[in-house]
C-alpha cells in the first residue's frame, strides 16, 4: 500500500528495519536515487502523515535508481545503499541513520542498547543544508546489482559489475581499509545471507537456460551449485532449517541443503527440492512469513499485483543404505531400523525390539513342502541351533544387534493389518521384509557357499521363505547327484545338468513350439460341446491350460532320434552310481515303453524317486513323515487302491478321513456309473473344492481324466508332476511336457525351474528373471557359483561376474568381511571342483607368478616365449618387473622399493617371509611390505609413533580403522 501514496514516488528497493526500537520503520529506495524512511503505524501498518512521523530522505549527490537495500542485524541504524553507475560519484554508500530515526517515536517497552559506531569517513553526518549523510563510500564509477550484510556482523556482501561478489567489513574505515575480499563469479542480481550459518550465503546469477544459483563459504568461497529453469525472481532461507526457497516465473520451490563434516573438512550438498506454490499466473516476487514453526507462509505476487497466501509444507526426504538403514528426513533426521525401537518402552512392557510370541518364527507346514527335500522343522532348528553354537559373533561398533522384530517373518503377514502400520513405528517394522534387510541378515547368520542345507534352514527364519522353499534342498541334491566326477563318461559331460538337457542331450535352451509362442498367464475354457466330445469324464467349461489346447498339435511334432551313443552314456553313469553306492543311482520304478529308459531313470534320480525296492517303501516313508494324502496319492498310481484308501481312513485329520471315505465308496462303482454326465457334474464340483492338491489329483484320476489334468496343476509341487510325467507319457508326450515346463518357468522366473535347466543358459535366464523379481542379490550371486563357465557365453560369463561383484560390494559395505572372505574362498572352491582353477580355463587369466591381469593374446605368446627361454631366472635387489609377463611389480609406499614375487635378503633365507609379503589397503589401494606397513600404523618405523592415516602423501585414507 505504501507504493500508492503520491508522495512516495516511484520504488525500486524496501528494507525493513532491523531496529528492536523501530520495527515498523521502512526504508524505501527511490527511482531518483534518494532513500526515504518512513514510519508505519504501529495498529495498522498504514502510512501516517502526522508531524511527528513525516518521512526522511537521504539523498545522493547524482540522481539515478537505487537498486538494493540492506540493514544490519547487529546495529539497525546502520543502512547500506546500492545505486546504479555514475562516473563522478561512489554507487555504495553506507549510512547511520541514528539521529534521522530519532525523530520517530519508539515502540512501546522497548529496550536496546547500540554498540559502538562505526567510523566515519566524512568531516560530518550532516550536509551543508542539514540533510544526512553518509558515513563510508564504495564502488566508485560501478554499478552495484545488490547488497547483504552477513548475519550478526558488520561484514557486507555486494555485487560490483565487475562480476565478483566482494566481502566489505565495515568496522575499518573506507581510506585505511585494504582490498575486500572477492569471489569470482558472473554478474550477481541477488544475495541471500544464511542466518542459521553466519559463513554461508547464496546468490544467484543469469545463464543461457535460466539462472543458477551458487552456494558460498566466506572461509573458502563456493561449495555447491544448481540449475533453475526461467530465471529466478527470488531467493530467502527458510527459518529454522536449512531449506532455501528460489522463486521463478512459474511459482516458489524449496530447495534441501545439507552439510556435514567428513576427514576434519565441511561439506555442503543440495539435496532434493520440492515445488510448494505452482500460482496460475506468473509470479512476480515472494516473502516468507516469520513463524515459530519450522515451516511456515509464503507470500507471493502475481504480476497483475495480486497478492497470494500459501503454506510451504515439510515433505520428508527418504534415504536407505546397503546396510538395511533408513532415514526420514523431515525437520530431523530419524534413523530407522527393524532392531530399533523408535521410542523407549515403559519398564514391564515388553521390547519392540524383541518378537512377538504372535510372530514367532515358524517354518512352513509339513503337508505344504515343494518337493521331498525341504528339511522337516525338527531338522531346521538342530541345524539353526548347530550354527548357533559354532558361531561367534564379533559385536562392531557400527553394527546393529542380533535380534530382529521381523526374524522369520513373512512379508504378507508383516503388512497383513493395516491398522497397526502407523507412523515411524509401522515404517520401521514394513522395513524389516525390505529385501536388502532380509540379504543383510541372512549374510549375518552365514547364508553363502559353505553349506547349503544351512541357507535352507536361515531361509525360513526371514522374510520371503515361502519363495525359496525347498530350493537350496534340491540345490543341494542336485549338486551331489550330478557331480563332476560321477557324471562323465567319454566325450559327455553331464555335470550340473537338468531334466530338460539329460532328456533332451542338449545343453542350449529348448527353442518354443509354435503352439506355445505365448504363454498365457489366465486359462482358456473350452466350449462345453467341444469338452463333451473329447472326453465323457471331464466337466463341461472347466478351464484348461493352453497345453491341452494344443496336445494334439504337440503329437504331431516329430520325436528326435534317440542317440545310442548319448543313451549309452547315460547308462553308463547310472550303472556306475549304483554299483558305488553314489547319490543318484538308478531305482525299480516301473516304466511306460520307451526308447529313453536310461534318461527316464537319471530324471527319477534327480527328483529323488529312485525306488531300490518296492514302491510301499516311498509310500511309508511319507506316513512316518506326515505326508499322508501325498503318500495316498503315491499309492494309488501305483496301483495300489486299498492300501491308498487305507492310508486316508486311518489319518488323524477327520477331512482326510471323510476323503478316505468317499474316494472308497466312488471306487466300489462300476465305470458305466461314472460315466454318466449326472455323476461327472456332480463329482467335477466336489473335485474343485478339495484343498489339497494330491487328494484332488486322485480324484481327477477316479473320474476318467487324462494324465494332463494332473500334470499342469500348478498346486502340484513341479519335482512330483515331473515324476508322474516320467512314469507314465511316452516318449513324445513327455518332451511337449518338459518343453512347456522349460518356457514357463524361464518366463516366471521361478526358482524351482533350475530342476528342469540345471546349471546352464537356460538356468542363467531362469536367475536373471528371478533377480528381475525380487532383487535378491544374495541368492543369485550364490546361485551363479555353480554354473559351470565353458557352457556359458561371453556375456553371460559377465553377467555372473558381475552378481558376484556387487554382491562382495554389499558384504563390505555390511562390514561384514568375514562372511565375504569365506565368500570368496568357497567361490573358489567350487571353481577348482569344476576344475576351472587350471591358467586359460576361465576367461579371466592372471599371471601365474604376480597375478597380473593377461589377455588371451598376452597369455598365448608368453606360453610360447618362456617355453623356449626355459626357466626363469631367480629375481636380484634390481629387479623391478615380473621375470613372467613383464608387468611393473608394485612398490612399497614406505621404502618405495618394488615388492618382488621372491626375495632374499633382510627378510631371512625364507622366500616366503610374511615380512617381505605385499599388502594393501581395500579402500585407497595403496600398499607395501608388511614389515613396512605394520611398523607405519603400530609404531616403531625409525622411533616414529603409530599413525592411522595412510603413508601415501595427500592421501587421508584411515586405513588401520577399517
Amino acid at each position: 500500500m505504501v507504493g500508492l501514496q503520491p508522495e512516495v514516488g516511484q520504488i525500486r528497493a524496501v528494507a525493513w528495519s532491523a531496529l528492536p526500537t523501530h520495527r515498523h520503520l521502512l526504508a524505501l529506495g527511490l527511482a531518483t536515487g534518494r532513500t526515504q524512511l518512513l514510519a508505519l503505524s504501529t495498529s495498522s501498518l498504514s502510512v501516517s502523515l502526522s508531524a511527528s512521523t513525516q518521512p526522511v530522505i537521504l539523498p545522493v549527490k547524482h540522481s539515478r535508481p537505487v537498486t538494493s537495500l540492506s540493514f544490519c542485524s547487529i546495529d539497525g541504524n546502520v543502512l547500506a545503499t546500492g545505486l546504479d553507475r555514475h562516473r563522478s560519484d561512489y554507487s555504495l554508500l553506507i549510512w547511520d541513520i541514528a539521529d534521522c530515526v530519532s525523530r520517530f517515536p519508539a515502540d512501546a517497552a522497548s529496550e536496546w542498547t547500540r554498540p559502538e559506531r562505526l567510523e566515519a569517513t566524512t568531516a560530518s553526518l550532516m550536509g551543508r543544508d542539514g540533510d544526512p549523510k553518509y558515513i563510508q563510500h564504495y564502488c566508485p564509477s560501478e554499478t552495484v546489482n545488490c547488497v547483504a550484510f552477513v548475519p550478526e556482523s558488520f561484514g557486507l556482501l555486494a555485487s560490483a559489475n565487475n562480476k565478483s561478489l566482494r566481502l566489505y567489513d565495515l568496522r575499518t574505515a573506507s581510506r585505511e581499509a585494504q582490498a575486500p575480499l572477492a569471489f569470482a563469479t558472473r554478474a550477481v542480481y541477488g544475495l541471500a545471507p544464511d542466518a542459521q550459518h553466519p559463513h554461508r550465503f547464496a546468490s544467484f546469477e543469469t545463464a543461457q537456460s535460466g539462472a543458477v544459483v551458487r552456494l558460498w563459504d566466506i572461509r573458502k568461497g563456493e561449495t555447491a551449485s544448481f540449475d533453475v529453469a526461467g530465471g529466478v525472481s527470488g531467493l530467502e532461507w527458510v527459518s529454522g532449517t536449512s531449506a532455501m526457497a528460489v522463486g521463478n516465473r512459474e511459482g516458489v520451490s524449496v530447495w534441501d541443503v545439507h552439510t556435514g563434516v567428513k576427514d576434519s573438512e565441511e561439506w555442503t550438498s543440495v539435496g532434493g527440492m520440492r515445488q510448494v506454490v505452482r500460482p496460475k499466473q506468473q509470479l512476480h516476487s515472494f516473502a516468507l512469513s516469520p513463524s515459530d514453526a519450522p515451516y511456515g507462509d509464503v507470500m507471493f505476487v502475481h504480476r497483475d499485483g495480486s497478492i497470494g497466501v500459501g503454506p510451504i509444507g515439510s515433505a520428508a526426504v527418504i534415504a536407505n543404505s546397503v546396510r538395511g538403514e533408513f532415514a526420514v528426513s523431515t525437520t530431523n533426521i530419524i534413523l530407522l531400523s527393524p532392531d530399533r525401537a523408535l521410542f523407549p518402552t515403559a519398564p514391564g512392557t515388553p521390547s519392540s525390539g524383541q518378537p512377538s510370541p504372535s510372530r514367532s518364527p515358524s517354518p512352513l507346514p509339513s503337508e505344504k513342502r515343494n518337493n521331498r527335500f525341504q528339511l522337516p522343522p525338527a531338522r531346521i532348528s538342530a541345524i539353526l541351533a548347530e550354527a548357533s553354537a559354532s558361531r561367534s559373533r564379533s559385536a562392531s561398533p557400527t553394527s546393529l544387534p542380533a535380534s530382529s522384530v521381523l526374524r522369520g517373518l513373512r512379508a504378507e503377514k508383516e503388512v497383513a493389518d493395516k491398522s497397526e502400520e502407523n507412523g515411524g513405528e509401522g515404517a520401521r517394522r514394513i522395513l524389516g521384509v525390505d529385501v536388502g534387510y532380509t540379504m543383510r541378515r541372512r549374510a549375518e547368520d552365514g547364508y553363502g557357499l559353505t553349506d547349503l542345507e544351512l541357507n535352507a534352514a536361515i531361509a525360513t527364519r526371514h522374510p520371503g521363505a515361502e519363495r525359496l522353499a525347498g530350493i537350496w534342498e534340491f540345490v543341494h541334491h542336485l549338486l551331489q547327484v550330478m557331480a563332476p566326477h560321477q557324471s562323465r563318461h567319454g566325450t559327455y559331460d553331464l555335470t550340473y545338468q537338468g531334466i530338460w538337457p539329460i532328456w533332451s542331450g542338449q545343453l542350449t535352451p529348448p527353442a518354443p513350439s509354435p503352439a506355445y509362442s505365448a504363454l498365457r498367464s489366465h486359462p482358456i475354457t473350452r466350449p462345453a460341446s467341444a469338452s463333451a466330445s473329447v472326453d465323457p469324464g471331464r466337466r463341461a467349461g472347466r478351464p484348461l491350460e493352453p497345453h491341452s489346447r494344443d496336445r494334439e498339435a504337440l503329437r504331431r511334432d516329430k520325436e528326435p532320434d534317440a542317440d545310442p551313443a548319448y543313451a549309452a552314456a547315460v547308462h553308463a553313469i547310472n550303472m556306475a552310481r549304483t554299483e558305488n553306492g553314489a547319490p543318484g543311482g538308478v531305482g525299480a520304478n516301473r516304466l511306460p515303453h520307451t526308447e529313453k529308459a536310461a534318461q527316464r531313470r537319471m530324471i527319477l534320480a534327480l527328483c529323488g524317486e529312485e525306488h531300490m525296492h518296492a514302491a510301499m517303501v516311498e509310500v511309508n516313508r511319507l506316513i512316518e513323515d506326515e505326508q499322508r494324502t501325498k503318500a495316498a496319492c503315491w499309492a494309488f498310481f501305483a496301483s495300489q487302491e486299498e492300501p491308498a484308501v487305507s492310508i486316508l481312513l486311518s489319518s488323524p485329520d477327520e477331512r482326510h478321513q471323510l476323503m478316505g471315505a468317499t474316494v472308497a465308496g466312488f471306487m466300489t462303482q462300476a465305470r458305466a456309473q461314472r460315466g454318466s454326465e449326472f455323476w461327472a457334474e456332480h463329482w467335477s464340483k466336489m473335485v474343485d473344492k478339495v484343498e489339497d492338491p494330491y487328494i484332488r489329483a486322485m480324484l481327477r484320476r477316479i473320474a476318467g481324466e487324462d494324465w494332463d489334468a494332473v500334470l499342469y496343476d500348478e498346486s502340484l509341487p513341479l519335482l512330483d508332476r515331473i515324476a508322474i510325467a516320467t512314469c507314465n507319457l511316452s516318449d513324445r508326450e513327455l518332451t511337449a511336457f518338459l518343453r512347456n515346463r522349460v518356457s514357463r518357468v524361464t518366463q516366471l522366473g521361478s526358482l524351482p525351474g533350475l530342476a528342469l535347466t540345471g546349471f546352464t543358459s537356460a538356468g542363467l535366464a531362469v536367475v536373471q528373471r528371478w533377480l528381475d523379481r525380487t532383487a535378491d542379490l544374495q541368492t543369485a550371486a550364490v546361485l551363479s557359483a555353480y554354473f559351470p563357465r565353458p557352457a556359458l557365453s561371453p556375456a553371460e560369463h559377465e553377467t555372473v561376474e558381475r552378481w558376484r561383484d556387487a554382491y562382495r560390494e554389499l558384504m563390505d559395505g555390511w562390514k561384514e568381511w568375514v562372511g565375504r572372505c569365506a565368500f570368496d574362498a568357497a567361490w573358489n572352491g567350487v571353481r577348482r571342483a569344476l576344475g576351472e582353477d587350471k591358467v586359460g580355463t576361465g576367461t579371466v587369466v592372471v599371471c601365474p607368478v604376480c597375478n597380473n591381469l593377461l589377455t588371451r593374446q598376452a597369455e598365448e605368446h608368453l606360453i610360447r616365449k618362456n617355453a623356449i627361454r626355459g626357466s626363469l631366472p631367480q629375481p636380484s635387489a634390481r629387479t623391478n618387473a615380473c621375470l613372467y609377463c613383464q608387468n611393473a611389480l608394485p612398490r612399497c609406499c614406505i621404502c618405495l622399493q618394488h615388492v618382488r614375487p621372491e626375495s632374499r635378503g633382510e627378510w631371512g633365507d625364507a622366500a616366503d617371509s610374511i615380512d617381505a609379503a605385499y599388502v594393501s589397503c581395500n579402500t585407497c589401494r595403496h600398499g607395501g611390505h608388511a614389515a613396512h606397513i605394520l611398523a607405519w600404523f603400530e609404531g616403531g618405523l625409525d622411533g616414529e609413533p603409530a599413525r592411522d592415516v595412510c603413508a601415501v602423501a595427500g592421501c587421508k585414507c584411515r586405513c588401520a580403522s577399517l
